[in-house]
């Protein structure tokens, strides 16, 4: 059967489907924007200044403020144009960025790629960069979303952790009212059981696909439940009914050394021809059997011995470089092994802080040798326990998951805030976090804390009184430490990174409905962003809403009026007694603020604001 037009390879439509699904995670998850200005909502516009490139570069581009003009794109008289553009920044220069959009429920992408983006402010060290999309009437309504992506610049940089941007904008009068993704019903694979004792055998899978507007080709994976095989993906024929309704057909042969035990035959029909392919029911699956296999070795490589270095970092120190080595032996040879690296779980987003890594083979051979692998924690990233998994794989595809001894990222000891002023609300609930000792100066705020309902601590029964407290967190506790019950939750928190689905989305709607705090000047929050403790004096300074006139001198050394930011709010926090500084005489306000700092800080304007 001839491909219809515009339709992918199964590759092509693999990668489309990759980019769909990170595009749609990043906007619904928390924001992991650079470092703003101030949380309190500075309009400042970003300046275009050029600077000078360098050889010693070696950092990826930082994109952020994305933008979409108008807001709201309406195609009741035809065919209209959204312009998007981006900031950039890279000390030697950015190449031209990427740009997708795809609609929120649907996935269906705009073309964006005919047309390169031009740079319409500043230059290619600081710049703005601009593209026009046209967005024709046969679309579906509702939001679409944007990701604007710098990949490399000009000395391809490209591992960063701000390289992408997001934001969202809304379409109305479409004539598209399919919104659904193909449906895959029936699936069956002839034989049932493969016996490979006389050689190779042929599968046959077939599929039923329905689409109220006509599905796209469908493909079958067939891959081993056991053992890694090599996947295989083919393309499927129609052989009968129609587009919207019709029978699918693929064939495959499974070689004599495929591993006996069960295996999948998964049909996947990615997209219809509207190109929606977001959906719960695109792709089904059936097993089936094998028996008879030459093969002889199942075994996975063996893991002789492991050692990760350093077993613990101090994270102000800098970046942790984890190095872990492994000594595997196997017959058929280690083809792969992989490293994945997990946090404990946040509290208030609920997810870890995650990431994997590939290891080389740097002494003996694949049958017997010794691989290494190195990752980067950064300065910032949480602390406490990481747990390590080892992947090894060899080459016939046995493979097996091993744990590793984990590593503990810590912070150095903050420098003690005084003593507790007495809290008239009496002896608080007693704290078992494993990470929090009776002696601790923070003891008595944490267990304010935890008696308020505002933290309940991790999973892992610590409280990680060291670990940065985001944008996002932070809202989260004044909310629930305020708890406002004259807030009304609004349907949407006119941020674009902000969706209702958002795990800060009532903390955030109500810290900016109130004044508290505001979004950046691009109408984003950023929420994933570390707080300071000069803008968390900020925030708790605009709640508490004071008539206060500051000192024209401050007894902390680094706050300086007209020099520091938030001077009056830090020296209504040093007059209400809510810190006295760092026993070296200074505030710090530019240094993040920890959870054990934030739960002190609170606690002690608690007892201003109640008396």
């Amino acid at each position: 059967m001839p491909r219809s037009p515009g339709t992918r390879s199964a590759g092509a439509r693999s990668a489309v489907l990759l980019l769909a699904a990170l595009l749609s995670a990043s906007l619904t998850g928390a924001a992991s924007s650079p470092p703003g200005d101030d949380p309190a909502g500075s309009t400042a516009e970003p300046s275009i200044t050029a600077v000078a490139g360098t050889t010693a570069d070696t950092a990826a581009p930082v994109v952020d403020g994305l933008t979409v003009t108008p807001s709201t794109v309406d195609l009741t008289d035809g065919p209209s144009q959204a312009t998007l553009r981006v900031h950039i920044t890279d000390e030697t220069g950015t190449e031209a960025p990427l740009f997708w959009v795809n609609h929120s429920l649907t996935g269906q992408p705009l073309e964006t790629m005919d047309t390169a983006p031009e740079l319409v402010e500043g230059t290619v060290q600081d710049g703005v960069w601009e593209l026009v999309v046209l967005i024709p009437t046969d679309v579906p309504n509702g939001t679409w979303h944007v990701m604007a992506t710098a990949y490399a610049d000009v000395l391809d940089n490209q591992d960063g952790d701000h390289r992408d941007a997001f934001t969202t904008f809304t379409v109305t009068g479409g004539t598209v009212t399919d919104l659904d993704a193909p449906v895959v019903g029936s699936v069956t694979a002839t034989p049932h059981t493969l016996d490979l004792t006389t050689g190779p055998r042929e599968l046959t899978v077939r599929a039923r696909v329905t689409d109220e507007s006509g599905t796209f080709i469908p493909y079958m994976t067939v891959e081993s439940q056991d053992v890694r095989v090599p996947q295989q993906l083919i393309d499927l024929e129609q052989t009968s009914g129609t587009l919207k309704d019709g029978w699918w057909t693929g064939t495959v042969t499974l070689p004599a050394d495929s591993p006996n035990g069960a295996w999948t035959a998964r049909v996947t029909a990615p997209y219809d021809i509207n190109h929606n392919y977001w959906g719960d029911l695109n792709s089904s699956e059936v097993t089936f059997d094998v028996t008879g296999s030459t093969r002889t070795d199942y075994e996975a490589p063996v893991v002789q011995n492991q050692a990760v270095t350093p077993a613990a970092w101090n994270l102000e120190d800098g970046d942790a470089i984890i190095t872990v080595t492994a000594d595997l032996s196997d017959p058929a040879g280690t083809r792969e092994a992989g490293l994945f690296f997990s946090s404990e779980k946040d509290d208030v987003t609920g997810e870890p802080f995650a990431f994997q890594s590939s290891m080389e083979l740097v002494s003996g051979t694949a049958e017997r040798g010794t691989w290494r692998g190195q990752f980067t924690i950064p300065e910032g990233a949480p602390g406490g326990s990481y747990g390590i998994t080892l992947d090894v794989t060899d080459a016939l595809g046995n493979w097996e998951t091993l744990s590793l001894d984990p590593v503990v990222m810590s912070y150095g000891t903050v420098p003690a805030e005084p003593a507790e002023p007495a809290d008239p609300a009496g002896p608080e609930p007693e704290v078992e976090f494993s990470d929090v000792a009776d002696s601790a100066w923070y003891f008595d705020p944490v267990n304010w804390m935890v008696g308020r309902g505002i933290t309940t601590g991790y999973k892992d029964g610590t409280f990680k009184p060291y670990k940065p407290v985001t944008r996002g967190e932070a809202v989260t506790f004044l909310y629930r430490y305020v708890d406002d019950e004259d807030f009304t939750v609004p349907g949407s928190s006119g941020l674009t990174d902000v969706p209702s689905s958002h795990n800060f989305f009532e903390a955030i709607s109500w810290a900016t409905s109130r004044g508290v705090v505001t979004g950046y000047s691009d109408n984003t929050f950023r929420s994933g962003t570390n707080m300071t403790r000069g803008q968390v004096a900020a925030v708790l300074y605009r709640q508490a809403a004071p008539d206060y006139s500051a000192p024209a001198t401050s007894t902390l050394t680094d706050v300086v009026q007209g020099e520091t930011n938030f001077y009056d709010a830090i020296s209504w926090m040093v007059e209400e007694e809510i810190t006295t500084g760092r026993a070296n005489g200074t505030f710090d306000p530019g240094a993040n603020v920890t959870r054990a700092e934030l739960a002190t800080f609170l606690k002690r304007y608690n007892t201003v604001r109640t008396g």
